[in-house]
């Protein structure tokens, strides 16, 4: 298992090939945002700010990044997907990040979720 998503802020899941999220979006900016990207970091930046979550669905990891409302608003699909691969492959870590590295905010808050063990905590999160 080893994937690349992008959920638009109306709930879309857009399936990228695996590390291939930033090309996706370099691709689309213009169609998605309006006008052209003032610089390379608001490839990656701006969908962040503009409600995008970001997923990596990795071998270990299920790591979620975005802003809080974005991650907030899709909570049941993103505990949907979670509990679907729960039923694939019992043991991996959740990471939420409400932030992402190139942003603003780099030292947002983040949680780590062991599974299947603390999936009811998680869910108190999403």
């Amino acid at each position: 298992m080893n994937t690349t998503i992008w959920i638009t802020p109306q709930g879309q899941v857009v399936n990228c090939p695996p590390n291939e999220h930033y090309a996706y979006m370099a691709q689309r900016y213009e169609r998605e945002f309006g006008h052209k990207p003032i610089n390379e970091s608001a490839i990656h930046d701006d969908p962040y700010h503009a409600g995008w979550v970001h997923i990596q669905n990795y071998h270990n990891a299920f790591n979620v990044r975005g802003n809080p409302q974005a991650i907030r608003n899709r909570g049941g699909q993103l505990r949907n997907m979670i509990f679907d691969r729960l039923m694939e492959d019992r043991n991996f870590v959740v990471n939420i990040e409400y932030n992402n590295k190139a942003m603003i905010n780099q030292f947002g808050e983040s949680y780590r979720f062991s599974m299947p063990d603390q999936f009811e905590d998680l869910r108190r999160i999403l």
